[in-house]
């Protein structure tokens, strides 16, 4: 049996990430498309930032606009996808900011600069512009070219620093909304591909202030792997493989499996599960007979089996997905869960606090955790579904009973999962008769004023926080990307706060 799945969801994989990272595959990727990128195209803008976690797509939403393009779906447009961490990686001095270079990289593929990073450079057009600024490029390009210009940058962030990131796309954006004010014409959309932190809101806000015009000629848009999106790959499966794939739509276990996966919201996390599933089907209906020949024995396949997601996935990936973060079976008890829990909020405590450890979080029952940065700032997760007023004053008396002397006013950071109910308050005063000292021999009045900063955690969060305390099933890599982007959102939500 696992012979048969490995070959059929290698082969999958091949479809799919295989021939996208291909600049001129020997077929079409097999892919589902998203809703934005419609939008993309569509909407007569000249700037778009496209915001996702690590591992959910947005290098492959710019390879599909590349290979879209290449195949001649997007009518009067070329697209050119450039990988910045790469490029840099192969070219050092790409590390230190450089627009001149970046542009003779982009626009001028004659040059040595070019010609270092080719391979980190998806073009279905060579261009041969010698501009120095921005600006010059745009009217260059109006000039000389007849099709439009999609430039999709990747990994921008991951080479130099925010505040250089961000002043550089206020004033590509500007340039793009001055040239269109003086042209009525839009000869180039950028593409910015941004992990979701809280930093790209600062941009949206910077642009805002910076050029008002420019920021209505901006789209800041989130990439999701919608149902639709991984019913859209199944659809693609069946035209470019075999009919029989569109099947499985119609089967209660994998429609129950996409709206699940739908639920994870990460790339890296869905597909290798996906392709599980679709390899397990396969090999129930031929009793594990594969052929070495994958491609020419999935033409021939005439029926495919429905799949148990019980059987499939963890109890617990399913549970987060349906709004049960505590759900588990026989292979581990209810407290092994809680204590997952609890290893993966302390290591969100860590980078929360930049790398530095200390004491251990703070329990509260079983569905609140608390961890302090000092006697002024907490951070506080919850997992409960529903919160009245009186379980939020229970849970933060909690903090003062831990707080020697508790300040007049505390900052709370709350960690909210999207399937909670009863959150909103973003000031509340608490007080009461407290325990002084470890066993509580006496009593004091505390009285202190919280002030909350929230973040909602999606189940694709959730899993990754489970993941660094040992779930399977998820790339451990991209869960701890994950846990590092929403532990930047709790310095910057800990900095507003102050």
């Amino acid at each position: 049996m696992s012979m048969c799945i490995d070959k059929v969801s290698g082969y999958l994989e091949y479809l799919t990430d295989g021939l996208l990272k291909q600049k001129s595959p020997p077929k079409i990727p097999v892919v589902g498309e998203p809703p934005i990128m419609k939008d993309v195209i569509n909407v007569k803008k000249a700037n778009f930032v496209i915001q996702a976690h690590s591992g959910v797509g947005k290098t492959t939403f710019g390879l599909i606009l590349y290979h879209k393009a290449r195949l001649g779906e997007l009518p009067g447009h070329d697209v050119i996808y450039i990988d910045m961490r790469g490029a840099a990686e192969a070219v050092r001095e790409l590390g230190m900011f450089s627009e001149e270079k970046i542009l003779r990289i982009l626009f001028d593929h004659g040059s040595d600069e070019f010609k270092k990073v080719h391979e980190k450079i998806y073009a279905t057009r060579e261009l041969h512009l010698k501009c120095e600024t921005f600006y010059k490029c745009l009217s260059d390009i109006d000039k000389r070219y007849s099709r439009k210009l999609i430039v999709v940058f990747d990994e921008l962030d991951r080479v130099y620093q925010w505040d250089v990131v961000n002043k550089t796309l206020i004033d590509w954006f500007s340039k793009t909304r001055k040239f269109y004010d003086e042209t009525f014409y839009v000869p180039l959309k950028l593409i910015i591909l941004l992990p979701k932190v809280l930093k790209v809101k600062e941009l949206s806000e910077a642009l805002k202030h910076a050029n008002e015009a420019a920021a209505v000629f901006t789209e800041f848009k989130e990439l999701e792997i919608s149902e639709e999106v991984l019913r859209g790959y199944i659809r693609n499966l069946g035209d470019r493989v075999n009919p029989v794939f569109k099947n499985i739509l119609k089967y209660n276990g994998f429609n129950r499996l996409l709206k699940t996966l739908a639920n994870i919201q990460s790339g890296r996390h869905i597909f290798p599960l996906l392709w599980k599933a679709l390899s397990e089907s396969v090999c129930k209906a031929v009793n594990n007979q594969v052929q070495d020949d994958v491609e020419t024995f999935l033409k021939d396949i005439k029926e495919l089996h429905d799949i148990d997601s019980n059987s499939l996935l963890d109890p617990l990936i399913i549970g987060i997905a349906e709004g049960m973060p505590f759900k588990t079976l026989y292979s581990r008890s209810r407290s092994a869960v809680i204590e997952m829990w609890e290893e993966g909020f302390n290591k969100l405590c860590v980078e929360g606090r930049g790398d530095v450890e200390g004491p251990r979080p703070l329990r509260i029952g079983y569905q609140n955790f608390i961890c302090n940065l000092s006697s002024s700032t907490f951070i506080w997760m919850t997992l409960e579904k529903n919160i009245s007023i009186e379980t939020l004053r229970k849970i933060m008396f909690n903090i003062l009973n831990v707080i020697g002397e508790p300040p007049s006013l505390i900052n709370v950071v709350a960690l909210v999962p999207k399937f909670s109910r009863g959150i909103g308050i973003t000031n509340l005063r608490v007080g009461g008769e407290g325990e002084r000292g470890r066993r509580g021999s006496s009593t004091r009045s505390i009285t202190s004023e919280f002030k909350f900063k929230y973040r909602t955690l999606s189940a694709g969060e959730l899993l990754s926080i489970l993941s660094v305390a040992g779930l399977g099933g998820v790339d451990p890599m991209i869960a701890d990307h994950i846990i590092k982007e929403i532990g930047q959102d709790i310095k910057s939500l800990i900095m507003r706060a102050g």
